[in-house]
């Protein structure tokens, strides 16, 4: 792999990491409104996912986005700044944590609702593949959404469609509060796809360039 490549990446990852410290720190002090979910951890998904992505596929995220937008591109100024409800924020201080959203980056916006981000990444690749556009679309989850019934409708239209969709789980195998064992038959969420004739694979989260590897493989 290209050196320059492998540093990129970990600067991606370093700068994730000291974003979310300053967010976590703004919060304690009372300074951003509202729910704040955090990504300390999970930084070699979102950095090997989206280096791995081309400027012109979409991405939509969840309400643990801030890393997501920060890596496609949006700045750490302006992601700051809709935390603390600013105009000048990458939502006009209108979204708040939750609701980032550019346009031009093609950062389709993060959603609150659990599940929420399913239906959105299945119309953005129902247009990528009616309009045969080289392009692909990454719908970022956790593993608590995967109970929800939007999960099993989109993979389910997905694939009967065959639409350019690249399904990442960042499986922190909690749902909220409660442990992966104790609200999922099945554990090993990539397995979920076999039932509509995806292929997926599981890597480890905590390795950049296993992630990386496999983003490409499918995109």
């Amino acid at each position: 792999m290209d050196s320059n490549l492998m540093q990129a990446m970990l600067r991606d990852m370093l700068r994730a990491r000291a974003f979310e410290e300053a967010a976590a720190q703004g919060y304690a002090q009372g300074q951003i409104a509202g729910f704040l979910h955090l990504y300390p951890g999970e930084e070699a998904v979102a950095v090997g996912v989206l280096h791995a992505a081309e400027p012109g596929d979409y991405v939509v995220s969840t309400y643990r986005e801030h890393v997501h937008a920060l890596v496609r591109g949006i700045s750490a100024r302006s992601i700051m700044a809709e935390l603390h409800g600013k105009k000048t924020g990458v939502s006009s201080g209108m979204g708040g944590s939750m609701h980032l959203f550019d346009r031009e980056r093609r950062f389709l916006g993060g959603y609150a609702i659990v599940g929420e981000t399913f239906p959105i990444a299945l119309g953005a690749g129902y247009a990528v593949g009616y309009r045969k556009l080289p392009e692909a679309v990454i719908c970022f989850f956790g593993d608590g959404a995967v109970n929800q019934g939007t999960f099993h409708e989109t993979l389910n239209m997905a694939a009967l469609w065959k639409l350019p969709i690249l399904f990442v789980c960042e499986n922190n195998h909690y749902q909220i509060g409660t442990e992966i064992h104790r609200h999922s038959a099945v554990v090993d969420v990539y397995r979920r796809a076999c039932a509509y004739g995806i292929p997926a694979e599981q890597e480890d989260g905590m390795d950049v360039l296993a992630v990386y590897a496999a983003a490409q493989r499918a995109l």
